[in-house]
């Protein structure tokens, strides 16, 4: 059987043949490089960031897919929330975060361009917020002013919402850096643009009002207009209940807290001036860094509206005025580029008397994290001594080892202090004295048996992992630097502090511990009263259930 074709017939399909390796070039693979290097990202392989880069420089993808990359892999984390607290008696870490993470480097150039091309949406907001915030790190306050005026100037014909958010934030700005008049003026322009039922609007515009006369030492008039905006909240809420619930009420409840400390302020002449610069070792200036004055009395709470919160200035410095008397402890806030290879040296008493003096400084030096050399990347010991050295500390006077322990639920780690006053950078620990040693018993309930038996076996147990850290200390008994800390990147990860002893193997009683039976552990612990290990497993069995 023939089958003749038609010239015209055999053009179609050579154009439709055409056709369909057009729409795979320009639709179908284009398509199918955004699924995969999504794929890959989220599974924290390196190829999938740079997939996404790629996807972002091709001409044939969608620009609205581009803005979407930039959404999900390079504006997930809130600029306006810290990654990092670290402070004396308190931590916190912000895990959402991406699998994969862009360095500044990389993503810059695409947050610039969002800022001047993207949607006017959320996203834009945390673009504006995120690009301004990295121009303050790298002490450009020009370019980190500019972009604020700039992404202004987009919004204007826009929603309100994103054009009274960056108002906000341009006036935030100028009070941070006392450029008070044009606050003011800031102030002014945007009230004037306001309905007069924009209660929420109102009241943060009052709020910086009182901020910026409290900073100028203008209390009397601070505490006359905050009365004149509560008073003004409490009529506009007789005659509109929808200023009773959400964050309406919110920002009243912080004016009242606000004038309450305009109150103190006036009436306790004890009141002081906290400030202070925050610098890193090398001399640069740690710009933007996040500062918290906590009082004692909610020292581990966590506060979504802080007292005395505040930013370090483009010099690392920070201030606050009329702080009331009482022992304090200061936290700061950082993005994980600020806190890379660095520490907050600070130790439990690090108390601020504040009070005494009209003046209190307290200046912060963020140092280098040490570098340990051994034992590290879960060596496996099957010696009778460890040997525990690290690089040696400029201006140090002794040093001291902690050694932790796996637990059991996954979720970390529990440590205790090793031998302290260590003249050297170094230590040799016999086996021995490491299986002796106890650390702080992990617990799920109130009753013996929820004791996890990782942390009851501690270092005698061959099969589990541990980890140790040294901290640096002066001859005054200050804290100067410590090796555990946050290691984000390639250049500062150095030496993971993991090891495994295994002189030892378990015995049947070991077993049985590690299976929760206490009291068969503890009998078969007895049967063998000559066993160094049976008689460190015994006395701790016995002291479990007393």
């Amino acid at each position: 059987m023939k089958i003749k074709l038609q010239v015209k017939q055999l053009v179609y399909l050579v154009v439709a043949f055409l056709l369909l390796i057009a729409t795979m070039i320009l639709l179908i693979i284009p398509q199918w490089n955004i699924y995969d290097a999504k794929k890959q990202a989220d599974q924290g392989n390196a190829e999938g960031k740079v997939a996404l880069l790629e996807t972002l420089e091709d001409d044939t993808v969608f620009e609205s897919q581009k803005w979407n990359i930039i959404q999900e892999y390079m504006l997930i984390q809130p600029v306006e929330q810290f990654n990092i607290f670290a402070g004396p008696s308190y931590s916190q870490v912000q895990l959402d975060q991406p699998t994969i993470q862009f360095t500044w480097k990389e993503k810059l150039p695409y947050l610039k361009q969002y800022v001047k091309e993207g949607p006017l949406d959320d996203y834009f907001i945390l673009a504006v917020k995120q690009l301004t915030s990295y121009y303050k790190e790298m002490n450009q306050p020009d370019l980190a002013k500019q972009t604020l005026d700039q992404a202004s100037e987009r919004t204007i014909s826009s929603s309100s919402l994103y054009y009274n958010d960056l108002q906000l934030e341009r006036i935030d700005f100028a009070i941070n850096h006392k450029e008070y008049t044009e606050a003011n003026q800031l102030l002014e322009t945007f009230d004037e643009k306001l309905e007069k039922d924009d209660y929420y609007w109102h009241a943060k515009i009052g709020q910086r009002q009182v901020e910026i006369a409290m900073k100028q030492g203008k209390l009397q008039e601070a505490r006359e207009q905050v009365n004149v905006i509560l008073n003004e909240y409490k009529q506009a809420e007789e005659n509109d209940d929808t200023i009773e619930s959400g964050y309406t009420a919110d920002v009243y409840e912080s004016l009242v807290s606000l004038k309450d400390r305009i109150e103190n302020s006036i009436n306790n002449p004890t009141t002081s001036t906290v400030k202070g610069r925050i610098m890193y070792s090398d001399g640069k200036p740690a710009a933007n860094v996040g500062v918290i004055l906590r009082h004692e009395s909610g020292i581990h709470g966590a506060h979504g509206d802080e007292r005395y919160f505040t930013t370090t200035d483009r010099d690392g410095f920070y201030e606050w005025n009329f702080v009331e008397s009482g022992r304090y402890q200061v936290i700061l806030g950082f993005s994980f580029e600020q806190i890379d290879g660095w520490t907050y040296p600070s130790t439990m008493d690090d108390w601020l008397t504040v009070g005494d003096q009209p003046e209190v400084t307290k200046d912060i030096t963020l140092r280098p994290l040490i570098e340990i050399d051994s034992p590290v990347n879960q060596e496996k010991i099957t010696t009778d001594t460890v040997k525990f050295s690290w690089e040696p500390v400029k201006g140090a006077a002794y040093y001291q080892l902690h050694l932790a322990v796996d637990i059991d639920d996954g979720s970390g780690s529990i440590s205790s202090s090793f031998p302290s006053h260590i003249a050297t950078n170094e230590i040799e620990v016999p086996v021995e004295e490491i299986y002796d040693h106890t650390v702080g018993l992990s617990m799920s309930g109130d009753e013996p048996d929820s004791v996890d038996p990782l942390t009851l076996l501690a270092f005698a147990n061959p099969n589990n992992r541990f980890s140790w850290s040294v901290d640096a200390f002066d001859e005054n008994d200050e804290l100067l630097t410590r090796s555990n800390g946050y290691r984000l990147g390639n250049d500062t990860i150095g030496h993971l502090p993991f090891f495994y002893l295994k002189t030892r193997t378990l015995t049947e009683a070991d077993q049985l511990l590690l299976d929760k039976k206490f009291t068969e552990a503890l009998k078969a612990y007895k049967t063998n009263p000559e066993d160094k290990h049976s008689q460190r497993m015994i006395k701790r069995l016995e002291e479990l259930d007393e």
